[in-house]
Order: C-alpha cells, then sequence, then structure tokens
C-alpha cells in the first residue's frame, strides 16, 4: 500500500512537470508490458520508474528507482535546460 502510495505521489509531481513544460515530450510506459522488453533490454531499464532525458539526440541523464528530491531536482534542470535551448533555437530561427 505504502508503494502504491508514493508511486501516485511521484506520479502526481510528473504530470505537474510535464504541465510545466509542454515542449518536453513526457511518455508513461506499462513496464510490465512484455511486448516493450526489447526496448527497455535497448536503455538499460532495469527498474521502474526509469527516467531517460534525451535532447538532440544525445543523452543527458538516466536514473530509475523512486524520485529523490535530489533526483527530482536534476529532473527540474534538465527539464530547464531543454526549455532555455529549445527558446534559444527559436530566438536564432
Amino acid at each position: 500500500m505504502k508503494q502504491a502510495m508514493g508511486l501516485n505521489c511521484l506520479h502526481t509531481k510528473l504530470k505537474k512537470l510535464a504541465q510545466e513544460h509542454p515542449e518536453i515530450l513526457f511518455l508513461k510506459v506499462n513496464g510490465s508490458n512484455e511486448t516493450l522488453r526489447p526496448v527497455f533490454e535497448e536503455h538499460g531499464v532495469t527498474a521502474v520508474p526509469f527516467f531517460l532525458c534525451i535532447r538532440d539526440g544525445r543523452e543527458l541523464s538516466r536514473f530509475s528507482a523512486s524520485l529523490s528530491p535530489e533526483k527530482l531536482a536534476l529532473l527540474r534542470r534538465e527539464l530547464m535546460a531543454a526549455a532555455a535551448a529549445r527558446q534559444a533555437a527559436l530566438v536564432a530561427a
């Protein structure tokens, strides 16, 4: 029960981040879906939830399991960097 509450809290936080950053693609996949196993293996996913931050085809960070305050701060920094890079690209265009 405690784990389910933690996942609900995590989902709520991630949903908020997604709403704050509509320019960034957030994907939620079912970790028990066997048809996705090759994708998980390709990206080294060994536990869920799993976060993979990619910008311009380059991996920026990856982490799994629960989102500690430190990891949430890392995710927020990655999102802010992605938003700034996108804005700079729009201005330059």
